[in-house]
């Protein structure tokens, strides 16, 4: 029901407001059209390439018939100077002159017999009390007797492109009331859509919600109000330098958050990573176009900037494109979205840069006026669907990612249950004492450790081991060595070795299980064996790469470390061993490196300050508690594994 709301919605509003649009453009052509065929006998122009000459010498320059009622010269340092001839008229007929340009930086209205301007206004200047409209404009005051001559100076940081027009005091009422309608209507219908934009975003903590209010900030609300002009009549009236640079640094802004945008809305990275490349450069342009406006606001600095912009909107709209056609879906509300605004801003930029004019008066204002805005306003409702679409994508990927994850945790609760099983339960007996821990840095890991009594031969094996690597493979791996130990401790022609030859054949088997099990994966393993006569209380040792083992008796406590090669590294591995004599009350001590790491602190525990725990007079029980209580190891994340196993050998 959501989904077929938010694209019905999003459609209907799209279709009025493009409905509404072509009514009040149509309406406005017919006016224009009307006004614009009694007006160019009236207005003539010179343009000074130099933008050197004063009054005085403009006053003798040959004025020409403005072409097709409208002065185009694209982004230039010269002046324009227009000529204003009227014949008498009665004081309430007296005219007011339009210049269809909200970007004029400065303009002067000279009257002969006067050196100096009547009036001054533009963009590098403060907002005059009676200069209240989003274009220049000037009360001509004609004389009944005689008529009268008007000059105006103009010149513009932006583009010269003048649609100059001259009105009643009706027509210009009616035609400022139509636009601030127009500009009402667009402002309420972005102000809202900002407003439930940042809601969702607070609400959802989805981050392109927040790109794309700052896309409605920037573009369809400071961007937009800023290039006709509303901004400066009622935001910043008295801040002439930044009026003069407003438009080109908010577009600039525009361009930069708008890279952010369009970098996750089509995921670029993921879809189209040599785009995202070109992506990434775009805030360095934007930088350096704010730079240049900053130190040096100039024609030149618009002209380049324009002309950037424009190229940042094909490649917005290609890039949607190119990812669409991969598909994802919210690339194709994207690409619609960019449509409308690079149509309207390419034919404003056409007209700035004097490569095309629309040869209609009406035309070239509705091109320069309405068509930006209806753009801007078509985009902003379908990006608004393009970001729905993907929040709705972003929730369904999360659901179910949430139930493989819910999966995937069930499956590890299942192994580390099966991988519990492998330890064997601590072992009270008249002739030893088996003490263990392990604690796994995460559900399942890669330590084991067993121990097998062989009570016809009176002889225990002790066996730990720590599989490189973490997770999955490692547990695999630990059940393979599980397996196999047991299973080859309980064979027959195995249990028939002499305990030193049983120990070799053992590693060896065990070796090769590593080696065939994790073949291709690189994994491997460390392990210590450890095999007591229990009648004799000899002990043979071996150890294939692992930790030193420590032996703690009434004569005192060693550290014994035999080098030796993993498991699973070699085809021909050398392990080594050792032998000694024990004595009832011995205890043997095999344990894992991660035993020796806390991650919460960044230390490393000393084994000898462990091994002073480990009296041959303490109870086993005591011995285990102590360990744990100097370890903590339940309280603190653990960075590895950890494991130990203690042997006590008791008198039969």
């Amino acid at each position: 029901m959501l989904r077929w709301y938010h694209h019905k919605s999003s459609w209907l509003a799209l279709l009025i407001s493009a409905l509404a649009a072509l009514l009040l453009v149509t309406d406005g052509l017919a006016d224009a059209d009307r006004e614009a065929k009694r007006q160019a006998e009236h207005l003539k122009y010179w343009f000074d390439a130099s933008g050197q000459s004063d009054f005085a010498a403009a006053q003798n320059q040959t004025f020409q018939a403005i072409p097709k009622n409208s002065i185009s010269f694209g982004f230039t340092q010269g002046t324009l100077w227009l000529r204003v001839d009227l014949p008498p008229a009665a004081a309430d007929a007296s005219p007011w002159l339009e210049l269809d340009s909200a970007l004029l930086s400065r303009w002067e209205v000279y009257v002969p017999g006067q050196e100096q301007p009547v009036y001054e206004a533009g963009l590098s200047r403060p907002r005059a009390a009676q200069d209240r409209h989003r274009s220049p404009t000037w009360h001509l005051d004609v004389a009944p007797d005689r008529g009268g001559t008007w000059f105006i100076k103009m010149r513009s940081d932006h583009a010269i492109n003048l649609n100059p027009k001259l009105h009643t005091q009706r027509s210009l009422r009616l035609k400022e009331k139509r636009e601030s309608f127009f500009l009402g209507a667009y402002a309420g219908v972005m102000l809202f859509t900002y407003i439930l934009t940042v809601y969702i975003f607070l609400r959802t903590r989805h981050r392109n919600f927040l790109y794309y209010s700052f896309v409605l900030l920037f573009f369809h609300l400071l961007y937009q109000f800023t290039y006709n002009q509303t901004a400066s009549l009622y935001l910043w009236p008295d801040a002439p330098w930044w009026s003069n640079r407003a438009a080109l640094l908010l577009g600039e802004f525009t361009h930069l958050v708008g890279a952010v945008f369009v970098r996750d809305t089509l995921q670029t990275q993921r879809y189209a990573p040599r785009f995202d490349v070109i992506l990434r450069l775009i805030p360095l342009r934007c930088l350096f176009f704010i730079g240049w406006a900053i130190i040096d606001m100039t024609p030149e600095a618009m002209k380049y900037s324009t002309i950037a912009s424009m190229l940042c909107l094909f490649l917005y709209y290609g890039i949607g494109l190119h990812i669409w056609l991969r598909g994802y879906g919210p690339a194709r509300y994207f690409s619609i979205a960019w449509l409308p605004v690079l149509v309207g801003n390419a034919f404003v930029f056409i007209q700035d840069l004097n490569v095309w004019v629309a040869s209609s008066p009406a035309w070239q204002q509705t091109i320069r006026f309405e068509f930006p805005v209806i753009g801007a306003a078509m985009q902003a409702i379908l990006l608004g669907v393009a970001v729905g679409d993907q929040f709705r994508r972003t929730q369904k990927e999360q659901q179910e990612e949430h139930q493989a994850r819910e999966k995937l945790e069930q499956s590890l609760d299942d192994a580390h249950t099966v991988q519990d099983a492998f330890i064997r339960t601590d072992s009270f007996t008249p002739r030893y004492e088996i003490r263990s821990s392990h604690q796994m840095s995460a559900k399942i890991g890669g330590d084991w450790l067993g121990y097998a009594y062989d009570a016809s031969r009176q002889r225990l094996l002790l066996a730990i081991s720590d599989v490189t690597g973490h997770g999955l493979p490692s547990a695999l791996l630990t059940g393979a060595l599980h397996g196999a130990f047991y299973g080859l401790a309980a064979a027959d022609p195995i249990q028939s070795l002499d305990d030193a030859d049983l120990l070799k054949v053992l590693m060896d088997r065990l070796d090769h299980v590593v080696r065939t099990t994790a073949q291709n994966t690189g994994l491997m393993a460390t392990m210590a064996l450890v095999c007591i006569n229990l009648e004799t209380w000899r002990v043979e040792y071996r150890n294939a790469g692992h930790t030193p083992i420590l032996i703690s008796g009434r004569a005192g406590q060693r550290f014994i470390l035999k080098g030796g090669s993993p498991l699973g590294i070699s085809d021909e591995p050398d392990f080594g061993h050792e032998s000694w004599q024990a004595a009832a009350g011995d205890v043997i001590f095999l344990f894992t490196d991660g035993l020796l790491d806390q991650t919460d602190t960044g230390q490393r525990n000393h084994l000898k300050a462990i091994a002073e725990h480990i009296q041959p007079d303490l109870a086993i029980d005591l011995i285990h508690q102590r360990i744990e209580e100097m370890m903590q190891r339940h309280q603190l994340a653990l960075e590895d594994d950890s494991s130990y196993l203690l042997c006590r050998l008791r008198a039969a």
